[in-house]
């Protein structure tokens, strides 16, 4: 009994593993945009890209507050640059949800709740 469950769980994907399978692990604490740019090209497109590629072609630091900054300009720019069509829109959550259905794949920024 004790060889059956020895031998499962070596066939068991670790947790961190699994977690970094299908997006690249963001390496800087404000450098979300740049992972999503990279994790979709290189992962949903199949073009060959890392965080760093797109970091290092749009890096925007701020040399007071060392900050790295992006946006969704950045983001789509160089999504383009790489033959991939792109569209921004501003959107609620019934949008959203409309669009989730019809578009694919899809970048979110979510900024805060507001009223509607």
């Amino acid at each position: 009994m004790i060889l059956i469950i020895a031998t499962l769980l070596s066939l068991v994907t670790p947790k961190e593993t699994m977690r970094f399978s299908y997006i690249n692990e963001q390496n800087f604490d404000n450098s979300c945009g740049y992972s999503v740019v990279s994790s979709l090209l290189d992962i949903y497109w199949n073009i060959p890209t890392t965080e760093e590629d797109v970091f290092n072609n749009y890096l925007n630091i701020d040399k007071d507050k060392n900050e790295i900054k992006s946006n969704m300009f950045f983001m789509c720019e160089y999504i383009e640059k790489k033959g991939i069509k792109t569209k921004v829109f501003k959107m609620n959550i019934i949008q959203l949800n409309e669009a989730i259905k019809k578009i694919s794949p899809i970048i979110v920024h979510y900024d805060k709740p507001y009223e509607q």
